[in-house]
């Protein structure tokens, strides 16, 4: 199969020619790559399919299905472009991808989950699709966000942002969010 052949050339594994419909579960597990681009065929991403990978940079062209933990621990991962047919960040979806700090959410994101960006030290600032209107309880806990910019949004649960060095959540002039110290 495709990653283990490509494993550690720290080179573009680029599968998006390929026919692929699910990346089952730890399919990416330890493996190595500068960076990976998935085919537009891709409909499911299980749970951990990229999780403690090494993976630098991963394009997401098309999946409507999307597991939890499905980037968990991978250090290495610094950016991720996800498809814009993508309506939910499943819960810890980055939880501890220390590394990351550059995310395309796509233009159809609804929900965050919960944990979904917890512990992403180096993701300083996120632009959200106008299209969320749900964070989840410890979205972006103990993340180093230090601005985030949410156009559209209806919820924001209480603890959201514990954890961060962000004080205030701006709706436009509208605070949606303010921090409890």
């Amino acid at each position: 199969y495709y990653p283990q052949i490509l494993n550690g050339t720290n080179e573009i594994a680029d599968l998006s020619q390929d026919n692929i419909l699910t990346i089952s579960s730890d399919t990416f597990r330890n493996l190595t790559f500068r960076k990976l681009i998935l085919p537009s065929s891709i409909i499911r991403l299980k749970k951990q399919a990229f999780a403690y990978s090494k993976i630098d940079e991963i394009v997401v062209p098309s999946a409507s299905m999307v597991e939890e933990n499905l980037f968990y621990c991978n250090y290495n991962l610094k950016k991720v472009v996800l498809p814009n047919n993508l309506r939910a960040l499943p819960d810890s979806t980055f939880s501890s991808c220390i590394n990351l700090c550059q995310v395309d959410l796509g233009s159809h994101l609804e929900r965050i989950g919960s944990f979904a960006f917890e512990g992403c030290q180096n993701l300083r600032e996120i632009s959200l699709p106008k299209t969320v209107m749900l964070i989840e309880d410890m979205a972006f806990a103990d993340c180093g966000v230090q601005k985030i910019e949410v156009p559209n949004i209806t919820c924001i649960n209480g603890t959201a942002f514990d954890g961060t060095e962000l004080k205030y959540v701006y709706k436009g002039e509208s605070v949606v969010y303010s921090a409890t110290k």
